[in-house]
Order: C-alpha cells, then sequence, then structure tokens
C-alpha cells in the first residue's frame, strides 16, 4: 500500500462523518479507504506524522519504497508474505485459534463498509469495477450476526 493522503472530513460526501485513507493499491489504482473506528484515525495519524518519518527520511530506505504506507524493519515495504506473518502472529497472541488471510480480512472489512455505507461505496473502496464483484466479497453471515473476529478482538479491548 502507497500513502499518497490521509485525512479526516466530517463533510465528506459519500462516506458520512468518518476519516479517509487515500492510498495507491494493486493495479496502480487510488482507493479511499474510510476508518470505520474512531480510535484509528489517531493512531494512523501518528504513526504517519511520527513513525513513518524515520523510514522514509532513512537514506538507508530504498528509494521505490519511500511512499510505502508500512515498512518491514529493515526499512522495506512490507511484502505481503510479512503481512501475513503479522496476521498470524497478533491472532496467536490473542488466542484465535482460526486461520484469516489477509484476503478473508479483505472480506470482511467489504462486508463492513458495505453495511455502514452501502455496496457501491465499498465497491468503490475494494476497486472493483463492477458491483457484483463486491458482492462476491460480501459475507452475509458476518453482516447478519457479526463479524466474529471484530467481536472476539473488541470484546479482548473492552476486557482490559
Amino acid at each position: 500500500i502507497n500513502v499518497s493522503d490521509f485525512d479526516y472530513n466530517a463533510l465528506t460526501p459519500g462516506y458520512k462523518n468518518l476519516g479517509l485513507l487515500h492510498v495507491i493499491g494493486k493495479g496502480n489504482k487510488l482507493r479511499h479507504l474510510p476508518i470505520l473506528e474512531a480510535w484509528i484515525y489517531p493512531v494512523l495519524k501518528a504513526y504517519i506524522e511520527q513513525v513513518r518519518p524515520y523510514w522514509t527520511d532513512n537514506p538507508k530506505t530504498p528509494e521505490r519504497d519511500k511512499d510505502a504506507l508500512f515498512f518491514s524493519n529493515c526499512g522495506k515495504r512490507l511484502s505481503p508474505s510479512a503481512v501475513q506473518g503479522i496476521i498470524n502472529k497478533r491472532f496467536h497472541n490473542a488466542g484465535v485459534t482460526r486461520r484469516f488471510s489477509p484476503h478473508r480480512l479483505r472480506s470482511s472489512a467489504i462486508t463492513r463498509i458495505a453495511d455502514q455505507l452501502g455496496l457501491k461505496v465499498a465497491s468503490t473502496c475494494a476497486g472493483h469495477s463492477f458491483a457484483a464483484t463486491t458482492d462476491g466479497y460480501y459475507d452475509i453471515r458476518a453482516s447478519a450476526s457479526g463479524d466474529a473476529l471484530s467481536n472476539h478482538v473488541k470484546a479482548l479491548y473492552e476486557s482490559q
């Protein structure tokens, strides 16, 4: 994920009162991702303003990686396999025994965006050209009963 812009605009049409993360993703497509939880905006803002410059200003960071949103400990763009490893480790530490892939998390995010903002907005956020593609990601079971993963993580934070 490349970071191109990050803002919070309470009057952003189509996204209600949510912050937005503008990223350039797969296929060099610009995507506007709504921030669905209030705590995410200040955390991302702090990361982008205080942590990310450590890597972008570091002469050891390869020039081709300086537009990345997240970096490895070596100063390079996080690879898909590194993201998978982080997810597996965090889920294991949280007591989640079921394996989840970044793709499954994408499906959950698309379902949540569709529930809160509608299928058209979810399709735009996902970078899909056709709503039918987005509909294939929509998980009616997660929507109807609440996403089990989100509920588990939320319960963990609320118990602390």
